[in-house]
């Protein structure tokens, strides 16, 4: 099986390994330029590669982010926690490195956010210089924390209007529907990384169809983000979530046909049962598509949310003040998930004109 190899720019031993056979490129970090094909971690003098960092096509090498391989150089750079030798540093803090370092690992092998990275690259920095923390979770502390889901149309009435409307609420987190992103109608802008510099937040995306999705601005960079792939209709439909200190956050909007909105109830709750262990109160916010006009059930709740309702969830939002359609449907909602029963709405304002 021929192989051909070269190194790849900007990078310190990094190697790109063409496979003729299979046409697959393979990008590894090795501590000496030695390169193999397994992802176990190795010794410094073995001939194995200590890091792989992903499979990638050809044509994809250009858009491998460069704080992805700032991330990957650093760990290259590094001898691996499981064998070295750091005698200034505590067995609690030898045992974080690794930690840390894992993390890191992992997220550039299964591909994650670019703020993610940088958060890996801190971390890393940190633990290996014997001064990083570990944040601590106290399930039973009481915050505070206003949070905002929004519909902004791709911005359509203008992108300096969505952030202002932002901004004026004072939100710590925020979902957003229906942005765009390189698209034509929005003139090829990345609507969330806009949004987020206008409003001085951390944006993150995640596509539905090309070009177009949903989103999370939040004060804080999330620790973790997972997309949870929705009951489709006509179009994917997907759940952006982010856990946070003390929390987590989705984002998400459900399809529009019924059969969308009855198979999306299970799959919310079953992301829910995977916090329950950590003990984080889950917070769902966005357009769920459902005011019980269809005709499943009478009265205003539709089906989603009679499940949601019934199998432990909290409505936040007052099921009563139209959100969508000239103030006729009521199909905008936030709502949590909390093992605990800590969570309480301390105020919640109706949506009145946001753009």
């Amino acid at each position: 099986m021929a192989q051909e190899v070269e190194l790849v720019a900007g990078t310190r031993n990094t190697l790109l390994i063409y496979n003729e056979t299979t046409g697959d490129n393979r990008m590894y970090a090795a501590a000496s330029g030695h390169v193999a094909a397994d992802d176990n971690w190795n010794a410094p003098d073995s001939t194995a590669a200590m890091w792989k960092l992903q499979s990638v096509s050809q044509a994809d090498l250009d858009a491998i982010p460069q704080v992805k391989m700032e991330l990957a150089d650093m760990l290259a750079s590094n001898n691996n926690p499981n064998f070295a030798d750091y005698s200034e540093l505590s067995d609690e803090q030898k045992e974080m490195l690794k930690k840390v370092w894992n993390k890191a690992d992992s997220d550039v092998q299964n591909g994650t956010y670019e703020i993610i990275y940088r958060q890996d690259i801190a971390n890393l920095d940190a633990a290996l210089r014997g001064t990083y923390q570990e944040p601590v979770y106290n399930k039973y502390q009481q915050d505070t924390l206003r949070v905002l889901s929004y519909n902004v149309q791709h911005c359509a009435k203008g992108l300096q209007r969505v952030a202002d409307s932002i901004k004026a609420r004072h939100a710590d987190v925020v979902a957003l529907q229906e942005l765009d992103s390189a698209w034509a109608r929005s003139n090829y802008k990345y609507q969330v990384k806009e949004l987020a510099e206008a409003t001085g937040m951390y944006g993150i995306f995640c596509s539905a169809l090309e070009g177009y999705g949903i989103g999370i601005l939040s004060n804080q960079i999330p620790l973790s983000i997972k997309v949870v792939a929705l009951t489709p209709d006509f179009e994917p439909r997907r759940m952006l979530v982010a856990e946070f200190d003390n929390y987590v956050f989705a984002s998400l909007h459900v399809g529009l046909s019924a059969n969308a909105r009855r198979g999306t109830g299970p799959i919310i709750k079953a992301e829910a049962e995977n916090w329950v262990e950590l003990g984080k109160p889950l917070i769902i916010a966005g357009d769920f598509n459902d005011d019980g006009t269809d005709g499943e059930m009478e009265g205003a709740r539709g089906v989603l949310t009679k499940y949601l309702q019934e199998n432990g969830f909290t409505y936040h939002s007052d099921l009563k003040t139209p959100t969508w359609s000239d103030g006729i449907y009521v199909i905008d909602n936030i709502i949590s998930y909390d093992p605990i029963g800590g969570v309480e709405t301390i105020s919640y304002e109706p949506p009145t004109t946001c753009q």
